[in-house]
């Protein structure tokens, strides 16, 4: 997956399940977030929450001077703030740089 931002919502009551960790780790992994122990109440918050966030959201891009064709994992760390406050910031955690082409 490229550009996609995932939001995962464990709708059991119960906690924790098996398949916790592997619900944390793709929220984390593309920027979204976790939501667990779903009551029909916490549901609605988890749902307004996400939209809150989607309808906040900004892009950015950038790209280093030194960027190389190789395929490795770059890690990205985004720091918000403003007048002192810090802002929460969901990120994914890097990006793989482009493999250069073999047809050249």
């Amino acid at each position: 997956m490229r550009d996609v931002t995932i939001y995962t919502l464990n709708t059991s009551n119960k906690s924790p399940q098996p398949s916790d960790a592997a619900l944390k780790k793709l929220a984390k992994e593309t920027g979204g977030r976790y939501f667990s122990e779903m009551s029909t109440n916490k549901l609605k918050q988890a749902f307004a929450a996400i939209e809150k966030e989607i309808r906040n959201r900004y892009a950015l891009s950038y790209q280093p001077d030194d960027l190389q064709d190789d395929g490795r994992f770059r890690r990205i760390r985004i720091t918000a703030e403003k007048s002192g406050r810090r802002f929460r910031v969901h990120t994914r955690k890097g990006y793989y740089a482009p493999l250069a082409s073999s047809a050249e």
